[in-house]
């Protein structure tokens, strides 16, 4: 059974509109681990093709994190991104639940704990979540943990 653990219930993590938690694929092999979340995106205008504007919000969010990860210290450049909608069921004022996983790898074959590596590396994954946040409102659209309807 993986492992996982909840890491915006804690306080240190800023970030209130977003679920996650990091988990690991292998619990012998702890140095591959994910971070998996949702949110309820909810768009203020109406858009012709929701789906489009969903795959360049996953576009962005790709595109940052690669940007994270060139020259990181603690993870390898290379990683796994999901992100899943119903983007032919959005409208205007309507909640629809975006879900998403990252899968990462640390360096150096380093098989910190799930435990360790939420400790040092709580500030990271509280940005990376801010962008996502950030990518989504770009598109003039409000996530909650929420539904709001």
């Amino acid at each position: 059974m993986n492992r996982k653990i909840k890491i915006n219930g804690n306080k240190h993590i800023l970030h209130n509109k977003i679920k996650a938690k990091l988990g690991l694929t292998d619990k012998k092999n702890q140095n591959v681990f994910y971070l998996e979340g949702g949110t309820f995106v909810i768009p203020n205008v109406e858009y012709d093709d929701f789906q489009q504007i969903m795959k360049d919000v996953e576009s962005s969010c790709k595109k940052t994190m690669k940007r994270k990860l060139f020259n990181n210290k603690l993870f390898e450049s290379n990683f796994l991104m999901n992100f899943e909608i119903c983007s032919n069921r959005m409208k205007k004022g309507k909640s629809s639940y975006l879900s998403f996983q990252y899968h990462f790898k640390q360096k150096n074959n380093n098989n910190d704990s799930i435990v360790t590596l939420k400790q040092n590396n709580e500030e990271f994954f509280a940005e990376l979540l801010s962008d996502i946040e950030y990518n989504i409102t770009n598109y003039n659209m409000n996530i909650s943990k929420t539904r709001k309807n």
